[in-house]
């Protein structure tokens, strides 16, 4: 097995559906922005490049017919560069990291790219047709459980309080700001020139910072536990919109290359190891479960991992569950 180097890891500014700036911005186009930045870092020809696999969790419309070629056309790529779409809903551009990775570790490839793309702006949330399968609805209706019930079931499993969750998500936004202050974030951003068309007339613009962690928001846990709780299933719900990450997702890439090629290129060169181990618990409980991989790794470590579940809830279960306490810290920046 071959060691993977991760030469340049870049994304665009994460917008606000449907409120943000990028709402208009077709999501193949902000693809090929990022995979053709992620080329330029990495001061890599585009025909060096023997797969590109992009993740998308609702692949239709403008980020459908196989939306990794197009956004491989867009980017540059010569046509003998060949691309795939997959889908694992959230965790579908880590999930092509993933793969690619793995082409190249096995020796199947020198060298490729990755990454995720997503508009929930121009695609909703189940994309624009929902045709549910009867005999599934009928038999095993969780296979379509949404998102905020299944971290209610969590919630009510583990045993997590609205105040927990509150608690949580108010320290993840405070974080998230003070990094974004701190210049934490400028480098991986790929700013976006763009245009909305509002009022009657094109107005452009250029996008270079989130939208989504904002001054203007909650700043107390007290203001957290006034938002209304969302309706899901029960009654007395405990998750709100506090506890949940923003409705939108950047376009993200990685350009990687096996160790010993990556070597020839740098005098010294940072292998990027990462835990991509994943199991499932089910659909009623939020699908994907981190714990394989975090259970792989030293504890006192955990820091340097990277988990991104929606709601507090299932962060506050994978604490619980590995004994690392009450919302454990994923990572610095929120």
């Amino acid at each position: 097995m071959r060691d993977v180097a991760i030469l340049s890891a870049v994304r665009t500014p994460i917008g606000r559906a449907p409120k943000g700036n990028l709402r208009q911005t077709r999501p193949d186009d902000l693809g090929g922005l990022v995979v053709k930045e992620a080329l330029a870092r990495a001061g890599v020809e585009p025909a060096a490049m023997e797969d590109l696999v992009m993740g998308c969790a609702m692949p239709e419309a403008e980020q459908g017919m196989n939306v990794a070629r197009i956004i491989g056309h867009l980017a540059g790529l010569p046509d003998e560069v060949p691309a795939m779409t997959i889908n694992r809903f959230c965790s579908s551009g880590l999930q092509a990291a993933a793969m690619v990775a793995d082409r190249i570790a096995v020796g199947s490839i020198d060298a490729g790219v990755a990454g995720g793309v997503e508009s929930m702006s121009m695609i909703p949330m189940g994309g624009n047709k929902i045709a549910l399968n009867p005999t599934l609805v009928q038999g095993f209706p969780d296979a379509y459980i949404p998102m905020g019930n299944t971290a209610e079931n969590v919630a009510r499993k583990f045993e997590i309080s609205r105040a927990d969750q509150d608690a949580f998500a108010l320290r993840s936004h405070q974080r998230a700001l003070a990094a974004a202050a701190a210049g934490k974030f400028k480098d991986e951003i790929v700013p976006v020139a763009t245009r909305i068309f509002e009022d009657g007339a094109w107005r452009s613009l250029t996008v270079a910072q989130d939208e989504g962690p904002r001054p203007s928001a909650v700043r107390t846990v007290r203001g957290c536990s006034q938002v209304r709780c969302r309706p899901t299933r029960w009654r007395t719900s405990s998750i709100s919109r506090c506890p949940k990450s923003a409705p939108t997702k950047p376009s993200r890439v990685f350009c990687s290359l096996s160790f010993s090629i990556f070597q020839q290129l740098l005098d010294e060169a940072a292998v990027s190891h990462f835990a991509k181990d994943s199991t499932h618990l089910g659909p009623g409980l939020g699908g994907d479960d981190p714990r394989a991989a975090l259970e792989g790794a030293e504890l006192g470590r955990v820091r340097d991992r990277l988990a991104h579940p929606g709601y507090a809830a299932r962060v506050d279960e994978v604490g619980y569950e590995l004994h690392l306490g009450k919302a454990f810290e994923i990572c610095d920046f929120g």
